[in-house]
């Protein structure tokens, strides 16, 4: 865990003190995208913005649901079979099911953490937005009384743009201002800053 750590550690230094533009990168969502396979760099192909974005994503979820005090021995079981799994294949969903299940609920168990993130990820697999919208306030309004949730912000996130998406823009700028407020220091304000940008340009 504290090699991954150091790594992305490395790659945001060395990338990410370039300034951020004012509207979002060209392919940004969330962790999964560090860890796709990208063009060589000789291909000029890499949009070094969205893939440091994806690092920090990636850097808060694994510095968030560590269990430092247990390595080197504890092995990540849960986390290692989330990143195994493939969002593109038919049985995603399923796969999320099956992964949540054998997710214990004991928050003495270390894998307990990754619990709150399983569940956003199988909620945006809906494919009713109303009904994915109506998952995403429960699941806000729930993380939001767990002070040990790590997934809030995203989840957030995830609801405002599925209001923006709506056309709900006022309850969407509002939720990403709360995004800025209560989690400035999270990647997914980061993301916020960009959507509201983007919200204050004018329309042709």
């Amino acid at each position: 865990m504290q090699e991954a750590l150091d790594l992305l550690d490395r790659l945001i230094a060395g990338f990410g003190k370039r300034k951020n533009p004012d509207t979002a990168p060209t392919e940004t969502s969330g962790w999964r995208n560090f860890l796709a396979k990208r063009p060589p760099a000789n291909s000029l192909d890499i949009d070094v913005t969205a893939t440091v974005q994806s690092a920090r994503k990636l850097h808060d979820l694994l510095s968030r649901n560590r269990a430092k005090d247990l390595e080197p021995k504890y092995a990540y079981p849960i986390l290692g079979r989330l990143f195994s799994i493939n969002p593109h294949h038919p049985e995603y969903a399923q796969n999320l099911r099956e992964l949540l299940a054998a997710t214990s609920t004991d928050p003495r168990d270390p894998a307990s953490l990754l619990r709150d993130n399983i569940e956003l990820l199988l909620v945006l697999t809906n494919r009713s937005r109303s009904r994915r919208i109506d998952e995403l306030r429960a699941l806000v309004e729930r993380f939001a009384k767990d002070k040990q949730c790590d997934a809030l912000p995203r989840a957030r996130f995830e609801l405002a743009a599925a209001y923006q998406t709506d056309n709900l823009l006022d309850e969407a700028r509002s939720l990403y201002q709360t995004i800025q407020a209560e989690h400035p220091d999270s990647p997914w304000a980061t993301e916020a800053n960009w959507r509201l940008a983007t919200m204050a340009q004018p329309t042709e």
